[in-house]
């Protein structure tokens, strides 16, 4: 078995592990955060599925799209859980300008530069990780502003945050090399070594995702 197979059962079992714990979390937490999580992985491993199995199922389903909607679906459902996570108005307002920029601009690259039924939708994903990357950074800063009311590190969405910023902040710079890379129609073995970093980075998150669930309603 190679190195690059061996990340990619690990990447696809710490899938299946976090979305059994989803649906753990979906029976005792009943929210919409759990709600959105819950919609979410179910897509993940249809579409993970999907792609480990592409011989049987090519002929009848386009799985490059799917793919690579998911992949926009995953980004703005996790902008909606930062949404509906903050609290403060005005910190609320900035995710939910957020949303809507990433709506807009990921459909004009899709419409003029990026298909997403031909192209990897890079421009998109380095777009929607910064924002991301933003709406952890005020979950944060509104958590440990009010960390005396309640306690900030028992929160699920805690230790999802800091799998998720992880992921994203590997992500961006990957996706970056990937579009300059892809624009230059460079070799595929120059390549490589940014799949290897986003697998790489998809474990951690994903480890991280199940831990805080699991240690987060473990009572």
């Amino acid at each position: 078995m190679t190195a690059t197979s061996t990340l990619l059962n690990l990447s696809y079992y710490s899938e299946i592990i976090a979305f059994l714990v989803t649906i753990l979390f979906f029976i005792k937490v009943r929210s919409k955060v759990s709600t959105m999580l819950m919609a979410l992985m179910c897509i993940i491993m249809i579409t993970e599925s999907l792609g480990r199995n592409k011989d049987f199922f090519k002929p009848h389903i386009n799985i490059f799209l799917a793919q690579n909607v998911e992949i926009l679906y995953e980004i703005a459902t996790y902008l909606f859980i930062y949404y509906f996570s903050v609290n403060t108005p005005g910190l609320k307002r900035w995710i939910g300008l957020m949303i809507i920029s990433f709506i807009v601009f990921s459909g004009i690259f899709a419409v003029y530069w990026q298909p997403l039924n031909v192209s990897f939708p890079t421009k998109s994903i380095a777009l929607g990780g910064i924002f991301i990357l933003c709406s952890i950074l005020i979950y944060f800063y509104e958590g440990i502003k009010n960390m005396q009311e309640h306690s900030f590190y028992k929160d699920y969405l805690f230790y999802i945050s800091i799998g998720l910023f992880i992921f994203y902040a590997n992500e961006i710079p990957a996706m970056t090399l990937l579009n300059y890379y892809l624009e230059r129609h460079a070799d595929i073995s120059k390549v490589s070594f940014i799949f290897y970093l986003k697998i790489t980075g998809s474990i951690i998150y994903y480890s991280l995702y199940t831990f805080g669930i699991l240690w987060t309603i473990r009572k």
